[in-house]
């Protein structure tokens, strides 16, 4: 953990150089919240976490820090409130994402690339006041180009000081990445760096969720899990004897008079593209179901019989207590789930 702190500090300061080269220290004070931010998208979500409305996490700031950066008006206050809801609305709808207003690692993991590209643009924009750094000399970056290239292989002393073997580092690295062989770190290669190390977390990243699904069992290539709390449904699909989500989807499941079954399920093989149920004296009509077990399905929001959707609400505990989708997404099931899949329902 001190290894990742250190990196992610490292990443701060180096990130400083290739702004604008100058003002090193208040560059990562003010990246204290990306900091943070960047562990969360790494370590909190690695797990399927969320955060939303209501919430006074420790990195609802970090989250903050970000959207604000990224142009949306959100007051810094460690709450996550009405307008932090309404920002990360705006940002998933300017995304494709579904509008949910919650911070999951899909939407995390994008406003990481954003700020990846808004911090580019900056970079870019300052390239001409660049201060270089080289053969000779000492302060906190040259130990942060050290630190940051140490993690990508190199066996360099954290000391500070630019030497002969940062040099060559710094010459081999270059050689590596199409840059011209000087052994001086400049906007060019400081932005060279900071890609590849973080090329390398992202790849760490997945290769950890990988591992954290390798324990799923299914007759079938494919496997089901319905969060009940989070309201989502895990696809996941195995290759190679590698399990890897494939989908997320949101949901509604029972209404706490209604709850849906807990347990562990396999699909039983009824399944159609219509359905009519008769509930409380009405006829409800549905698309797209897939049978888990009895009367628990997955289907479509409920439709009247011309096809109208009379609730669209997902993400709530609102169902008679199947598993409703989107239309879209009841049909992806339908489509793509066989019998016999394992469904988890949690």
């Amino acid at each position: 953990m001190k290894k990742t702190r250190n990196l992610v500090a490292a990443l701060s300061i180096l990130g400083a150089l290739a702004y604008s080269g100058h003002t090193a220290h208040a560059a990562e004070l003010n990246s204290v919240h990306t900091k943070e931010a960047v562990e969360y998208v790494h370590q909190h979500f690695a797990n399927n976490k969320s955060i939303g409305y209501g919430s006074n996490h420790k990195v609802v700031k970090s989250i903050q820090s970000v959207l604000g950066k990224l142009g949306y008006d959100v007051p810094v206050t460690g709450k996550f409130g009405a307008r932090t809801a309404s920002a990360v609305k705006s940002f998933q709808n300017q995304h494709g994402i579904k509008p949910t207003g919650t911070v999951d690692s899909k939407t995390a993991a994008v406003m990481m690339e954003d700020l990846t590209v808004f911090n580019k643009q900056e970079t870019l924009q300052s390239i001409n006041t660049l201060e270089t750094v080289s053969y000779g000399c000492t302060n906190p970056v040259v130990k942060s180009i050290q630190v940051v290239l140490n993690s990508l292989g190199y066996n360099i002393p954290e000391t500070g000081y630019f030497g002969v073997v940062t040099q060559n580092a710094v010459k081999d690295f270059q050689g590596k990445h199409d840059l011209r062989k000087n052994g001086i770190v400049n906007a060019s290669t400081a932005n060279a760096i900071i890609e590849a190390a973080s090329q390398q977390k992202v790849s760490s990243a997945a290769q950890k969720a990988t591992k954290q699904t390798l324990n799923l069992s299914s007759k079938t290539n494919y496997y089901v899990k319905v969060d009940t709390n989070k309201e989502r449904v895990y696809v996941y699909h195995k290759t190679n004897g590698s399990w890897s989500q494939i989908k997320e989807l949101v949901c509604s499941t029972g209404a706490p008079t209604n709850p849906t079954i807990k347990g562990i399920f396999a699909t039983t093989g009824a399944k159609d593209t219509s359905l009519r149920i008769r509930h409380k004296n009405e006829d409800i009509y549905v698309n797209y179901f897939t049978q888990i077990k009895g009367n628990y399905l997955f289907h479509s929001v409920p439709l009247d019989k011309n096809g109208n959707i009379t609730d669209g609400r997902l993400g709530q505990a609102v169902s008679a207590g199947c598993v409703r989708l989107s239309i879209e997404d009841a049909k992806y099931i339908y489509n793509i789930i066989p019998t016999n899949t394992t469904v988890k329902i949690i």
